[in-house]
């Protein structure tokens, strides 16, 4: 059985608070514990399911 390297995503509304609260997408990722490329990732798969239109950096 092979096991899962996954990293534990966090909530859609915790992803949108922390970004909205970062400057860039580096301090978003480092805030949440993941690599701007996951970060990158789980922002497309959130919007691709319609849970967020849109975001913004302060």
């Amino acid at each position: 059985m092979r096991h899962s390297t996954l990293t534990p995503v966090p909530s859609y509304r915790e992803v949108v608070e922390v970004i909205n609260n970062s400057k860039t997408i580096r301090e978003a990722a480092e805030k949440l514990g993941m690599s701007e490329i996951e970060l990158l990732e789980v922002i497309a798969s959130l919007y691709l399911a319609g849970r967020i239109r849109g975001f913004r950096f302060k």
